[in-house]
């Protein structure tokens, strides 16, 4: 009952001043709605990094691959790494208790005709496991198969950009790749993510695939792979996997250090440090906001007591007691709080609806700044703890004064 009695008295008061406490939360409005726009522009592109990396192959994939020539060539030639070659394709497949799958690659580019068209395209050699580890599956007909690699089949699967450029609405069927026929057995699925007016992913829709037998027998006859990629069997294990990726290497290899082992889960731990970082800078310049409005609660509620110091005594002598007191001014900054942070809360959405707005008709229209409960409690709840703690004082103040104080005032 007295914290009811409380909350209507504080309610009267501000809304006999109602200019003084709209001046007062302003501080504290402006900080809310600057507090869920910055939050919903990181969760935005927290969101929008994570889709980037989940279409390029998922947070489970190692790469692995030999670092550049020019990186050691002045080195003595007999300590250069041996290249990666199909044996080292067998040592990881026997790893089984940390990876998922294994996709060598074989990449070269060469001419692809048919009928009179020609043109250059990048020409992967795969296994099988390609489609899973690289999350690009097959759209028509079939992909690569075991049987295609012991057999170094001349057979191929085509990108959709590929298909669109060659084949203009024919049916695939055979393509030229340095003067043989190569059988054209399935499409690859269009991969597509738009980001402004480009899809960022189209180079993928533009690859030939072929057996990577195929390739190095057919058209390097060389057993180098140009690199590997490996998919460790869960989150928890990626960074063992990669461990154990340098330990094999280091022992086939003698020179480990001359190959680069990239994890996903390494590219999206950076992402979350920079994110740390950003949201640790806005979250300072955010922060002086709630300290700024903090101050001018106290400042308008130490106003306030010296205003009702009147008030104060007549109650005190009516049987008030201190406690009463106390919690009718800590009730009036804590609503000061309270609707500071509801009116922030609205126009921070209304920020967040137009910014997506805007987002949804530009080359951006994918990318969308996200709000969230969570972000809208965050918020209102530190509204709330900046009202009480700006109005600790003030209150205590308040509830020292005695009667025979509040007369000597007068």
């Amino acid at each position: 009952m007295r914290i009811w009695e409380s909350l209507r008295a504080g309610l009267k008061s501000l809304l006999e001043h109602k200019l003084r406490a709209a001046l007062t939360i302003l501080g504290i409005v402006f900080a809310v709605a600057t507090c869920l726009a910055v939050g919903a522009i990181l969760n935005g592109a927290k969101v929008e990094n994570l889709k980037i990396l989940t279409e390029i192959g998922g947070y489970l994939n190692i790469s692995v691959s030999l670092l550049p020539r020019e990186e050691y060539k002045r080195e003595d030639p007999r300590e250069w790494p041996r290249v990666l070659d199909y044996f080292d394709y067998r040592l990881f497949c026997e790893e089984d208790s940390l990876f998922e799958g294994i996709s060598p690659v074989v990449r070269l580019f060469l001419p692809v005709k048919y009928r009179d068209k020609v043109h250059t395209y990048p020409l992967y050699g795969v296994v099988p496991d390609f489609q899973k580890v690289e999350d690009h599956w097959v759209e028509e007909g079939r992909f690569i198969t075991h049987s295609d690699l012991e057999s170094c089949r001349k057979v191929c699967v085509l990108g959709q950009k590929i298909k669109a450029e060659l084949f203009a609405g024919e049916n695939p069927q055979i393509v030229e790749i340095e003067d043989e026929a190569y059988v054209v057995v399935g499409v690859m699925q269009n991969k597509e993510m738009v980001f402004g007016d480009q899809n960022i992913l189209d180079w993928k829709n533009k690859i030939i695939f072929i057996p990577l037998t195929t390739a190095q027998k057919r058209l390097t006859g060389k057993d180098e792979l140009s690199y590997l990629h490996l998919q460790a069997k869960s989150m928890a294990v990626v960074d063992q996997a990669a461990k154990r990726a340098r330990e094999i290497l280091r022992k086939t290899h003698l020179r480990a250090d001359k190959f680069d082992i990239t994890t996903a889960k390494g590219i999206l731990d950076r992402i979350e440090k920079s994110m740390k970082l950003w949201t640790i800078v806005l979250g300072s310049l955010v922060s002086i906001s709630f300290v700024v409005g903090g101050i001018g609660i106290t400042n308008i509620m130490l106003t306030s007591v010296m205003e009702r110091t009147s008030e104060i005594g007549i109650r005190r002598a009516v049987g008030a007691r201190k406690v009463d007191i106390f919690l009718q001014f800590l009730t009036e900054a804590f609503l000061l709080g309270f609707i500071g942070g509801e009116i922030g809360l609205g126009i921070g959405a209304s920020i967040i609806q137009t910014v997506n707005f805007f987002l949804k008709r530009s080359e951006l229209s994918n990318t969308m700044v996200i709000f969230t409960a969570g972000m809208a409690m965050f918020s209102l709840s530190f509204c709330l703890l900046v009202g009480l703690l700006s109005g600790l004082y003030p209150a205590i103040k308040a509830a020292r004064l005695t009667p025979m104080e509040t007369i000597r005032y007068e």
